[in-house]
């Protein structure tokens, strides 16, 4: 049968269209308002996630400007930046953190071993992990506050909103980073240089390559009974470590040797750590009664420059007194460079236990920060 004549499928002329508008205005009006109110949506979410981005960035402009905030505040003129850190001017302070920032190594420790597609999603970005809690101007600032302070990882933590764990793994890795960069601060002068920067109080002595002497450093109390009494030293009536330190005539720091326990004996750190094998033969080590090597020094042809003894005389002769005053006098330079370098607190406080591997490093960064300051005497 034909769908056309059947009467169920006609429509009746008198029931309206539900799809005619002009039958059913209030749906047409309500389908209107509906269609500008998704309209008016749209718009206003677009405006949300443009003012959330615009919030977004002004959070991190205010993040940025707290994380300066402590370094711009305490860093104020340069008569802080030396009590702080040890330096000069803020100058050298940034021209410091230039140099070394790019080789500092600090990496996120949460997560060790994530999926490589996530890594290669990361590789845009300058860092992989967290957002840090310091800009590297602080974390530099953080580092030389320690050394030049000698502060403990609470109260360094504290000055900078940070923990204690946080704070320790910033200083060790910008500790390792300054010992990469710096270190060749640190290094023995050839003759030429040595002779152009003599002072006029050392003209007397033309040969005259470094003046040595030894240094300790009081550290915590081991709990080993054989570390106490290899590091007890006599002298000082504490536990320490030894470093022996060469200074040219012009008071630059050449040489610091590596830690020794402090019952070692300056001969034997001298001997040990090989410095007399760097100076040049012919040349002469300036240094107190106590090293004696001569011995060593004559088998490498060094003259060795030392106050004389009595010799179980009960006094000694004019001429010996003329002797030590005159060298004595000369002397005294490395004990000035020694004060210098112990100006870096933490070396002039005790050491605690978790510093002591790091004893290396952190002395030739003092000397490093030491040789940047101007020499003692004029040239």
């Amino acid at each position: 049968m034909n769908e056309a004549h059947d009467p169920e499928l006609v429509p009746d002329p008198e029931i309206p269209l539900l799809s005619s508008p002009e039958n059913h205005p209030g749906w047409f009006v309500f389908i209107c308002a509906l269609f500008t109110l998704q309209c008016v949506i749209a718009n206003q979410e677009k405006k949300i996630g443009e003012l959330e981005s615009v919030v977004a960035k002004q959070r991190d402009e205010i993040g940025k400007m707290k994380l300066h905030r402590y370094t711009n505040s305490i860093l104020t003129c340069d008569k802080d930046v030396t009590f702080f850190t040890g330096l000069a001017n803020r100058s050298l302070f940034d021209k410091l953190h230039s140099l070394i920032v790019p080789f500092v190594k600090r990496r996120w420790t949460g997560v060790s071993r994530l999926c490589k597609n996530v890594r290669n999603l990361k590789k845009q970005s300058s860092r992989f992990g967290p957002q840090r809690k310091l800009t590297s101007h602080g974390e530099f600032l953080m580092t030389l506050m320690k050394l030049r302070l000698g502060l403990l990882n609470k109260d360094l933590a504290n000055r900078f909103s940070v923990s204690e764990s946080l704070c320790s793994r910033i200083f060790l890795s910008w500790l390792r980073a300054s010992r990469q960069v710096l270190a060749s601060m640190v290094n023995i002068l050839d003759e030429e240089t040595l002779i152009a920067t003599k002072p006029v109080r050392y003209r007397n002595f033309p040969d005259l390559h470094s003046i040595i002497d030894c240094t300790e450093v009081f550290i915590e109390t081991p709990k080993d009974l054989q570390l106490q009494a290899a590091t007890w030293s006599n002298y000082k009536h504490h536990n320490t470590l030894k470093l022996l330190v060469a200074c040219s005539p012009n008071s630059t720091i050449m040489y610091v040797s590596p830690a020794y326990p402090g019952r070692t004996s300056d001969k034997d750190v001298t001997v040990d750590c090989g410095y007399l094998e760097s100076v040049p033969p012919n040349m002469m080590l300036m240094a107190d009664k106590g090293f004696n090597i001569r011995t060593e020094c004559e088998a490498m042809n060094i003259s060795l420059h030392v106050p004389p003894g009595k010799r179980g005389e009960s006094q000694m002769t004019s001429s010996c007194v003329s002797k030590t005053k005159n060298i004595a006098n000369r002397r005294i330079l490395v004990e000035q460079v020694i004060r210098r370098l112990k100006t870096f607190r933490i070396l002039a406080n005790e050491l605690p236990l978790t510093l002591v591997t790091h004893i290396d490093d952190i002395a030739v960064m003092c000397a490093a920060l030491s040789n940047l300051k101007k020499p003692i005497y004029k040239y």
